[in-house]
């Protein structure tokens, strides 16, 4: 009898960069998480997870999460990235420029857009213009999707990439593997780069305990 490959796993998040595979390489190999980068339109390069789990301990073991915090440099941006954590979906866009604030969008079921608590919150004009999009009712239909309640984060990422006319919903439904793309280049975090990150952050967290232990 023949053994059935195992399905293959849906990303649940997707970003889209600037400045051409080479850059984009570069980039995603001083992360933590396991990556395709893909040539996508002659104008972006998708970014996304092959697996659901960086290489580093949680709490920072979010592979989409991971993805769409993570800096980006100047020469990439524009970026837009949209991603399912939890139930809900989220989308970020980092305008291009040197002081450029990373800001955010985030859809709840049952609620529609909601308040992202303690991130800048993006207009929706902002959203348009860094996609590139010049139809004058994408701000409109872009409005239609976040504040339909109806649905899940999963469809809701399909259609704002859809409404921003962004690609890339091939691999987020499961149609194309983003691995598999013509050009793409899948990128294994380094071991050095891993344990530098989990010692940063080790470090911190202790220095924060012994700080507050102080206070007491």
């Amino acid at each position: 009898m023949a053994l059935r490959e195992p399905p293959v796993r849906r990303p649940s998040g997707i970003l889209l960069v600037h400045g051409g595979v080479a850059a984009t390489v570069s980039w995603a190999e001083t992360g933590v998480s396991p990556l395709a980068v893909v040539p996508e339109d002659g104008r972006w390069t998708a970014v996304l997870p092959v697996e659901q789990s960086t290489a580093v301990r949680p709490p920072y073991d979010d592979a989409v999460t991971m993805l769409l915090n993570r800096p980006v440099p100047h020469r990439l941006r524009p970026a837009v990235g949209v991603g399912v954590v939890g139930r809900r979906a989220l989308l970020c866009v980092t305008p291009g420029g040197w002081r450029a604030v990373r800001r955010w969008l985030v859809w709840q079921p049952g609620h529609g857009v909601v308040h992202p608590s303690g991130l800048p919150v993006a207009r929706l004009a902002d959203v348009v213009g860094a996609a590139g999009v010049d139809d004058p009712g994408a701000v409109g239909e872009l409005a239609d999707v976040l504040h339909d309640p109806a649905g899940d984060a999963r469809a809701v990422t399909g259609d704002l990439l859809e409404v921003l006319k962004l690609p890339g919903g091939s691999y987020l439904d499961g149609s194309a593997v983003a691995a598999d793309a013509f050009g793409a280049s899948v990128i294994a975090p380094k071991p050095s780069v891993v344990r530098r990150y989990d010692k940063a952050v080790h470090d911190d967290v202790r220095w924060r305990d012994d700080t507050e232990d102080r206070q007491r």
